[in-house]
């Protein structure tokens, strides 16, 4: 559950009636909702290998493999 407040003159957090669509103040959540959220988007050193190995490979194959290529197919057709 969602609470909206906005800050006093104090400095003090007072709770709203606003919703969470409507708050222009600070959206305060439960414990229970906090760890919901952030574990949908929790990122694991496997899942940085996994995304760091294939963007090498693609450099590596976009980069060096497709132009190693060209250039043999450059060098068969110029023997013809």
């Amino acid at each position: 559950m969602s609470l909206c407040v906005v800050a006093d003159v104090n400095g003090y957090f007072v709770a709203t009636a606003d919703t969470y669509l409507t708050c222009a103040g600070y959206i305060l959540i439960s414990p229970t909702d906090y760890v919901m959220a952030t574990e949908v988007f929790l990122i694991t050193p496997a899942d940085v290998l996994t995304v760091f190995s294939w963007g090498f490979g693609a450099v590596c194959l976009f980069g060096l493999g497709i132009p190693y290529a060209v250039k043999i197919a450059r060098e068969l057709i110029k023997q013809l």
